[in-house]
């Protein structure tokens, strides 16, 4: 089993953060965005804003999602979705003979694996799916 990186470490607790500070119990593959554009310099962040992301668009849309009470002691879990997403970025990051699992491997999971509802959100806030697609795959297979 593949460790995460530093950096995929840091995104995911980003991403619990965001979640909860949008009222939201559930961590989803869409809090891994929001994650992403608190770190603009990094790679995925740079790519998804290359490939058209509304960065504010993406923001108001999760915080229409549904809402849970949620406090600073209310568990938090990761959603099926995002589990998901997670062991298919291991399997990658495996097959690449990558020694961590990163944060390109995490988004390139997202957005190439069946989870219509991450990729249908991206495009409905201005990226080209299959230009961020492409551009992750050259990115990852560069590493």
């Amino acid at each position: 089993m593949l460790e995460l990186s530093d950096t995929a470490q840091h995104l995911l607790s980003q991403a619990y953060k965001r979640a909860r500070g949008l009222g939201q119990a559930r961590v989803e593959p869409e809090h891994v965005f929001l994650a992403l554009s608190d770190d603009p310099s990094s790679t995925s962040a740079r790519i998804l804003a290359e490939a058209g992301v509304d960065w504010a668009g993406l923001e108001r849309v999760m915080a229409l999602t549904t809402k849970e009470p949620v406090d600073e002691r209310t568990p938090q879990t990761a959603a099926l979705r995002l589990k998901r997403a997670l062991q298919s970025a291991e399997k990658l990051a495996g097959d690449l003979n990558s020694g961590a699992v990163t944060v390109d491997h995490v988004l390139f999971a997202i957005v190439t694996g069946d989870d219509r509802e991450a990729t249908a959100l991206l495009s409905e806030n201005g990226v080209d799916a299959d230009a961020l697609r492409g551009r992750l795959r050259e990115t990852i297979l560069s590493q």
